[in-house]
């Protein structure tokens, strides 16, 4: 029903850049607009990113993002990126705040694997690789 992925980002190596340890933040904001670009690719209009890690829509939770970093002599050495899209679950538990997912508001069913790779480019180009 949801697209539910974990990511391993290995900073200089294959092609993805050194980063300093200062630039967690950045990489969190990248990860959240990733998920806002293919929102908006798929026509939702009204999100935004709630910090730290969530993007709503409006004033609806449609995505959880969790990133661990390790990083040694101020540098990134990776990050493991998680991402939770509500994608096609029409009913919720009662004590989640405010939850919708993509079906939800555009009437569609997604398939989870095809939407994937959508979503990854989004964040390979947010991400710079």
């Amino acid at each position: 029903q949801n697209l539910m992925f974990s990511l391993l980002v290995r900073y200089g190596q294959n092609g993805i850049q050194e980063l300093s340890a200062s630039c967690q933040k950045s990489i969190s904001d990248a990860v959240a607009y990733s998920v806002i670009d293919y929102l908006c690719s798929k026509g939702v209009k009204g999100t935004w990113m709630k910090e730290p890690n969530d993007v709503w829509v409006y004033d609806k939770k449609i995505c959880g993002i969790l990133i661990e970093h390790r990083v040694r002599a101020g540098m990134l050495l990776e990050s493991i990126i998680g991402v939770g899209l509500n994608l096609n679950q029409r009913a919720f538990p009662e004590d989640l705040p405010n939850p919708v997912s993509l079906g939800l508001i555009t009437g569609t069913d997604y398939d989870p694997a095809a939407e994937l790779p959508l979503l990854l480019e989004h964040l390979g180009r947010r991400l710079s690789f």
